[in-house]
């Protein structure tokens, strides 16, 4: 977590200098604290090693599943049809869209 102090004058340089630490960050301290930490002093056989790596390239950051928890309803539609037995997809959107704004709205504003 990254705080800036309100009384910050350079807001767009002050982002553009996080941004850049956050690339560092991700492309090279991540790839050297597995390589050096993980796999040299912690691994303990050659098959540990082989482990780290595939549960490492397993490892996924999907932003619009973490943001569908937003959702009340629309994150899981279909639970909803194999539930109900419904297939009526229209009239259930159309039930549900002013629910759905209000969490999207809270969504974006948090954004900001």
């Amino acid at each position: 977590m990254i705080c800036i102090p309100l009384g910050t004058e350079t807001l767009e340089m002050t982002s553009v200098v996080l941004e850049h630490m956050c690339i560092l960050g991700a492309r090279d301290v991540i790839k050297e604290y597995f390589e050096i930490a993980m796999q040299t002093r912690h691994a303990r056989d050659p098959e540990s090693i082989e482990m780290l790596s595939i549960i490492k390239a397993a490892g996924v950051f999907d932003l619009g599943y973490y943001n569908s928890y937003y959702s009340e309803v629309f994150h899981v539609p279909y639970l909803t049809f194999i539930h109900t037995g419904s297939r009526n997809y229209t009239s259930w959107y159309d039930s549900n869209i002013g629910t759905e704004q209000g969490g999207l709205d809270a969504l974006i504003e948090s954004y900001r």
